[in-house]
């Protein structure tokens, strides 16, 4: 069953985001639809879409550039941990949702060095001190995502 669900995350400071998904064994691609990034303002502001001053919709075909902040900066992703020499456009594919594919992934150790799992994810790339479109300490902001949501199967986690 494919359903569609966005999620807030609140912060306070942050270098830069990380849109992305973790898997246990097994990798399981992940659909996202749109990214949202909200400065200024509360809680009750971002959950009615106001103070957006970035909304990427996964829609122009490459998933290293998005729409321009609402200074009208461009907004640029690199790739976080994926598998050197790894064809990217097998990693990340945009055609109106971001498919990510953790088999391209590099493999690391969870916190307490228990188990691995893969996390591919793309960076925002965002300046923490610009006044207009940072996210800065001195700033409230959030960030949303909608996916394309399938249960996993047995073995696979997000």
């Amino acid at each position: 069953m494919l359903k569609s669900f966005k999620a807030v995350v609140l912060g306070s400071s942050v270098l830069a985001g990380v849109l992305g998904f973790a898997q246990s064994a097994f990798a399981l691609p992940v659909d996202v639809e749109e990214v949202v990034l909200y400065r200024g303002g509360t809680l009750t502001d971002w959950l009615n879409d106001q103070n957006i001053i970035f909304d990427d919709s996964m829609n122009n075909g490459n998933p290293l550039t998005g729409p321009n902040f609402s200074n009208n900066n461009p907004s640029t992703y690199t790739a976080h941990n994926l598998q050197n020499a790894v064809d990217f456009d097998k990693a990340f594919i945009e055609t109106n949702k971001l498919l990510m594919n953790a088999d391209y992934a590099n493999v690391s150790s969870d916190a307490n060095n228990t188990s691995s799992h893969r996390t591919l994810g793309l960076r925002l790339q965002t300046n923490t001190s610009d006044s207009v479109r940072g996210l800065n300490q001195n700033t409230t902001f959030a960030a949303a995502a909608v996916f394309t949501y399938q249960a996993p199967a047995a073995g696979y986690g997000y």
